[in-house]
C-alpha cells in the first residue's frame, strides 16, 4: 500500500490507525496528510460512500472469479474463503 500515491478508508478513525501503525510498526515519518515513504508523501485520505448491502449480500460467498469481477469488498466475518483486506 505504500508504494501507492493515495491511499483511502472508510472513516477518519481507520485511516489515523493507519498512519499510527505505520508510525509504530515501519518507523516511518508521518503526519495528518499521510506517509512519508521512499521519499514520497504517501496521502491517506478518507471517502465514506455507500455500500449497497443487498449487492454485497449476493455476492458475498460466491466463486473468486465472480467476487473480483463484481466487486471488491470481502468480509472476514461470513465468508471462510477470504480474509478482510
Amino acid at each position: 500500500m505504500l508504494h501507492s500515491n493515495l491511499v483511502g478508508f472508510q472513516t477518519d478513525t481507520y485511516a489515523r490507525h493507519f498512519i499510527s501503525t505505520c508510525s509504530r510498526i515501519l518507523g516511518v515519518e508521518t503526519d495528518v496528510n499521510g506517509v512519508e515513504f521512499n521519499n514520497g508523501l504517501v496521502v491517506v485520505k478518507t471517502f465514506p460512500i455507500g455500500v449497497d448491502l443487498q449487492r454485497v449480500q449476493r455476492y458475498r460467498c460466491v466463486s473468486p472469479t465472480i467476487l473480483n469481477e463484481h466487486i471488491n469488498i470481502t468480509s472476514q466475518d461470513h465468508c471462510p474463503h477470504y480474509r478482510a483486506i
